[in-house]
């Protein structure tokens, strides 16, 4: 059964007490954050969403591992990635492709298929060179 507010830290993790205590806190916080983002015509990212809160980004990661809030930040980490993910659509440059790679851990990928002559199966052959025919017996 999942608490309804948070008093004490996870633990395994010291510092100071949280920052909030409650779910509803935390989310009319990222709301208020992604608001104000539609209104400034900003685009959130994480960096945005910790500072908001009044987080490090180190602090935020350790939020988004704890049980009660971790769905939480999931939640909000996912709305940004979308907005970027829209983002790819319109923009120039590589900017929006090194946030998505390095902030939501999506990869480039290539493949290849590699056929034989006519497109049929590649065909594979192996020959042995023994050197002369003149073996020496020892």
């Amino acid at each position: 059964m999942c608490k309804s507010s948070r008093k004490e830290k996870p633990v395994g993790l010291s510092g100071r007490p949280w920052k909030f205590t409650s779910v509803p806190k935390l989310e009319a916080a990222i709301e208020a954050y992604f608001s104000k983002c539609e209104e400034k015509a900003w685009a959130p990212t994480m960096a945005g969403l910790a500072l908001s809160l009044d987080l490090s980004t180190e602090t935020l990661r350790n939020y988004k591992k704890d049980l009660l809030f971790g769905s939480t930040i999931a939640r909000a980490k996912q709305r940004i990635e979308a907005f970027w993910e829209r983002s790819l659509m319109t923009a120039k440059g590589t900017g929006v492709q090194f946030n998505l790679k390095n902030n939501f851990g999506w990869k480039d990928k290539s493949e290849q298929e590699i056929t034989g002559a006519g497109g049929g199966a590649l065909v594979t052959k192996i020959v042995v060179d023994y050197g002369d025919d003149d073996i020496e017996d020892y």
